[in-house]
């Protein structure tokens, strides 16, 4: 916990409202792991147990399972290099990302719509956004050293299926005005 409590950026304020709920939930789960350990718990919360460690430690049974699959596997949300990546139904923020394009491995921004897991490859289907019209101004081109590039708020309709380790990075997504969105790529 004071790892994990550590790595937490606080602005140097302390003991505030984030820090109570991480402290009150923290707390609540150990009470429960301690309650679960009882003899005198029900069976039936023994066998919810079960359940709960495959929906939420999924580290722990992965390695099991990914040996006996033989079908893909969609995952809402799945870790990729300690970083959690997630299709834009479940979580919008960790599926906008930077990835090379297959056809010519440039880098673009897209929005991961699905992830697959079959056997030991891990596959995701991303759409890309879409480029800005010819004439249309992008006011971050004129600064190469800042990571930013401007693209149209919406995505092309066809899907990339690309292995994860096309993934660049997860990128920021900011509507500025109009039919435009500017994408940080945020690995540098």
């Amino acid at each position: 916990l004071i790892g994990h409590l550590q790595n937490v950026n606080t602005n140097n304020l302390i003991g505030g409202p984030m820090e109570q709920t991480l402290l009150i939930s923290y707390l609540r789960a150990a009470n429960f792991r301690q309650w679960l350990a009882m003899p005198r718990c029900p069976p039936i919360l023994h066998i919810l147990r079960i359940l709960l460690e495959k929906a939420f430690w999924r580290q722990r049974y992965q390695e099991r399972t990914v040996e006996f699959q033989h079908t893909p596997k969609e995952y809402a949300h799945y870790p990729i290099n300690s970083e959690s990546f997630a299709r834009s139904t479940h979580h919008l923020g960790n599926s906008i990302i930077i990835y090379h394009r297959p056809s010519d491995d440039m880098l673009v921004p897209g929005s991961i719509q699905t992830i697959e897991v079959s056997g030991s490859e891990t596959f995701c289907s991303v759409t890309e956004a879409m480029p800005l019209k010819a004439g249309v101004h992008d006011p971050f081109e004129r600064y190469p050293d800042f990571p930013a590039v401007t693209f149209t708020n919406s995505y092309l309709p066809t899907q990339h299926r690309i292995p994860v380790e096309k993934i660049v990075a997860h990128a920021v997504r900011y509507e500025f005005s109009r039919n435009r969105a500017v994408y940080v790529n945020l690995s540098q």
